[in-house]
């Protein structure tokens, strides 16, 4: 009799707790159509459960659609036979999409497999939606999720946008009412009501990061703190309320420095832009890049402070192109627009040699104008379908392009001038050092002239000086995974 009242009160409280969620966060209204993704797994299984138990007092119409990317064989058909099974046991009308990721437009892309489905994924979702007359689509993330999701953000720097985790409504249209309950929380409920669920392998595969962080980094943090899981939920909570207000302050902010400028171009009063403070700049500086190019996705943290840093050293007469984005400032007033030819955005005086930048900031993708020596400089990562072969990449002494191994060394990268003391390693001379100014010497480039040359540089040290010759340490090969391409003209 006390495990069917404890089976009971389990079952009521992770319900209540969904009304709860549902209720402070207006995730649906009553008499709604809800579109809940099934996978089979734990968390899905408990969210459609709980969702058709309150169907009735809600007046929600409940569907459900399964979507099999074909990548498992027999697990996938087991999942789909499954999830068949559970919909007919609630009653639930079902979908079975099948995806096929292995072709098409999506070989060659540099995004994984997880991402490339997760993609397909929301993008069926949402023509579902749309076809059944769907209100809201029901995703099964609960508080571990959000807990791993801080954590990995957490590890690559994020700032306040990353570490806000995973949104509990998004486009106002995809919804997680299970946000503020644990995973134990799931497995209890599913237990409570006699409720099976399926797993899937992928899920125990160290070779994605998630799960090492689920399996391994998780844990750890639990043995200092318990109630770590509850604890990032509520940091993700409070992050995402002060992100919204620092998007609002950025958004006003863009709008009061106005267009100034024809088309998707932007022209800035400086003075105005620097009065604000720095966290609103780089939120401005996102939203410029946004309304040029028209991507929601905007630039990394790392290009941002690199136009920053360019603005903050280099007072007039400079431009940058930043993922595709042309930057060009002076002393009054910063411009940007679409990439174009970069020579064409300045008018710099040969002779004002002291005012020309000494290093610039290097994101990957990026491409960087070196007004010394007059080259512009592309640098982009390539997937390792998109590499060339090994052949192509052995040219030591291309001076145009240069095929590096970016496994080899740091992405953070920088371009710079000379200075007394370089060495670096030339292809084409066995894994040799030579000072570079005795590089440079045997090349008969003039001592007046040798500032002007550009080296590209991690904090391993020089990669390439640019329009000569690559270090041999970090040239590419026929193994090479991860290739750096850099162009130069």
């Amino acid at each position: 009799m006390k495990t069917i009242v404890a089976t009971a009160t389990v079952r009521r409280t992770f319900e209540r707790q969904v009304v709860a969620t549902v209720r402070s966060l207006a995730l649906f209204q009553p008499g709604q159509r809800i579109l809940v993704a099934l996978s089979g797994g734990p968390d899905s299984t408990a969210l459609i459960a709980s969702l058709t138990a309150l169907a009735a007092p809600w007046r929600l119409h409940v569907s459900a659609v399964h979507f099999d990317h074909g990548l498992r064989g027999r697990e996938s058909d087991e999942d789909a036979r499954f999830v068949a099974a559970l919909c007919a046991q609630l009653h639930v009308p079902l979908t079975i999409e099948r995806i096929n990721l292995r072709g098409g437009t999506d070989r060659g892309r540099s995004e994984s497999l997880q991402q490339r489905a997760r993609e397909a994924r929301y993008a069926r979702l949402r023509a579902l939606a749309a076809e059944q007359g769907a209100d809201r689509v029901a995703l099964g993330h609960q508080a571990d999720d959000q807990a791993e999701t801080v954590l990995m953000w957490m590890m690559r720097g994020a700032g306040a946008t990353g570490l806000t985790g995973i949104p509990p409504i998004r486009e106002g249209l995809f919804m997680r009412p299970l946000l503020n309950l644990t995973r134990d929380d799931v497995l209890a409920y599913l237990d409570g009501r006699a409720l099976t669920y399926r797993s899937d392998s992928s899920n125990n595969r160290w070779t994605y990061r998630r799960n090492r962080v689920r399996h391994e980094f998780l844990p750890l943090a639990k043995t200092y703190n318990p109630s770590i899981v509850r604890a990032l939920a509520r940091q993700a909570d409070i992050l995402r309320e002060d992100d919204r207000y620092l998007h609002e302050s950025a958004a006003t902010a863009f709008r009061q420095l106005g267009a100034g400028a024809s088309g998707t171009d932007l022209l800035w009063d400086r003075r105005e832009f620097s009065a604000v403070s720095l966290a609103i700049r780089r939120r401005l500086i996102r939203l410029a890049f946004r309304h040029v190019t028209g991507e929601h996705k905007g630039p990394s943290f790392r290009a941002i402070d690199s136009v920053l840093t360019a603005l903050g050293t280099s007072p007039s007469g400079r431009a940058a192109v930043v993922r595709g984005v042309a930057v060009q400032w002076d002393r009054a007033s910063i411009r940007f627009g679409r990439a174009m030819d970069v020579e064409r955005l300045l008018d710099i005086d040969a002779a004002d040699q002291a005012d020309r930048p000494k290093a610039l900031d290097a994101p990957v993708p990026s491409t960087l104008w070196w007004p010394s020596s007059g080259q512009r400089v592309t640098i982009e990562l390539l997937s390792q379908a998109a590499r060339p072969s090994g052949s192509a990449m052995r040219t030591v002494r291309n001076r145009r392009t240069v095929w590096l191994d970016a496994d080899r060394f740091t992405l953070d990268l920088r371009l710079r001038s000379w200075r007394r003391g370089d060495v670096f390693c030339p292809a084409g001379m066995g894994g040799h050092r030579k000072k570079l100014q005795d590089f440079l010497t045997d090349l008969k480039v003039a001592r007046s002239a040798r500032g002007t040359i550009p080296l590209l540089v991690a904090p391993e040290g020089i990669l390439c000086v640019i329009g000569h010759r690559a270090d041999h340490r970090y040239l590419a090969g026929p193994t090479t995974e991860r290739v750096l391409r850099i162009d130069v003209e």
